[in-house]
């Protein structure tokens, strides 16, 4: 703490008054003009698009969402499709709901993985994203769980992301 000399010493020195620096507000500012590409332009950013060379906009990008009817898997589905993103929902039993910018696969991932990624290839002809939001919970302590249902929970919870990767990776690319 500071004190002032000469003001009986146990004075503080008074606040410095603040600095106001005007703004300009946005609505004042002209509003900033990007000119219109050319068609040629857009026919050479759409071939560098299918050639994998730059990511398509969110309106045109496939998601796969693996668990995707109920719970955080729907919630994921939601906010793609609400940013323009083309998804194919998979689930097991549960409905899900469709429109034109999403398509249901009913089918267990783990051993059908590739009808899921198949969908969306011959859907859309790409996959930008894969969600593996399969997966389920440890009802049972470890030490008194059987062996079959710790191996139904690997199955569930690591071999279905490991498949579903697998087979969508290489078209990822």
């Amino acid at each position: 703490s500071l004190a002032l000399v000469g003001c009986g010493g146990d004075q503080k020195p008074p606040a410095p008054a603040p600095v106001v620096v005007p703004v300009a507000r946005p609505e004042a500012l002209p509003p900033k003009k990007e000119p219109e590409p050319t068609a040629e332009e857009l026919a050479k950013r759409q071939a560098e698009i299918e050639l994998g060379r730059v990511k398509a906009p969110f309106e045109k990008r496939v998601a796969v969402v693996t668990g995707g009817a109920k719970g955080i898997g729907a919630g994921v589905v939601e906010e793609l499709l609400r940013h323009g993103w083309r998804v194919v929902i998979n689930t097991r039993k549960s409905p899900a709901k469709t429109g034109e910018n999403a398509i249901v696969v009913k089918a267990d991932a783990l051993t059908h993985a590739k009808t899921i990624i198949g969908a969306a290839l011959k859907k859309w002809g790409r996959i930008d994203l894969l969600v593996n939001n399969v997966g389920e919970f440890f009802e049972t302590p470890v030490g008194a769980m059987e062996l079959e249902r710790w191996d139904a929970l690997y199955d569930s919870n690591v071999r279905t992301a490991l498949r579903c990767t697998r087979d969508a990776l290489p078209v990822m690319r």
